[in-house]
């Protein structure tokens, strides 16, 4: 009878051992990406693009060291409407950052933050997570005749996948202008 009861509690904590790691394996960290594709005219583009603002109000660290595909530059400036991307280049290139934060599975206050507790800076749209559909962000061009598309991704890294993007690429003209973005939400396993 002992036998069969110690070999019932080894077999339980082996099955609970086992649904732990694969639990934990299942799970990643949180994460933000974001690419910004830019075709410029002629005389080539300066764009003032919105960033993500965490909860305090400061720019998200992966807008400091962004991979830039084909010839651009960028900087984080002050604007009339926010903090921007500026971005200056010409012809073809593509602009992207990736930023992975702590696993926060289980932690619903943590993940409410992730959620909704940050800001696209020269928007004025919160609470990106209960928004599903159509929200604004002012974006300038300093040139005619630029396209310009921009997706954000962000997964918290156990079953909810975030995105923030224009719908197709944008015509942009000269100075300030609003532009539509879409935010989608899709939980996954």
């Amino acid at each position: 009878m002992k036998i069969s009861r110690g070999t019932g509690l080894v077999l339980i904590l082996l099955v609970l051992l086992v649904s732990s790691i694969m639990f934990v394996g299942a799970v990643k960290n949180a994460s933000t990406s974001v690419s910004i594709d830019v075709v410029s005219g002629n005389e080539g583009a300066t764009l003032f693009i919105p960033v993500i603002m965490d909860e305090n109000g400061k720019v998200l660290e992966m807008y400091g060291k962004p991979e830039i595909s084909g010839s651009a530059s960028t900087s984080i400036i002050d604007t009339d409407h926010g903090k921007a991307l500026k971005i200056s280049g010409t012809g073809i290139f593509r602009i992207e950052m990736k930023q992975t934060g702590i696993m926060f599975a289980g932690n619903s206050e943590t993940n409410d933050k992730f959620e909704n507790g940050f800001k696209l800076s020269t928007g004025n749209s919160t609470n990106y997570g209960k928004i599903y559909g159509a929200t604004t962000a002012w974006i300038y061009s300093e040139n005619n005749d630029v396209s310009f598309g921009m997706s954000i991704h962000r997964d918290n890294g156990w079953g909810r996948d975030m995105r923030i993007s224009t719908e197709k690429t944008e015509k942009l003209g000269k100075g300030w202008q609003e532009i539509r973005v879409y935010v989608m939400s899709l939980m996954y396993d």
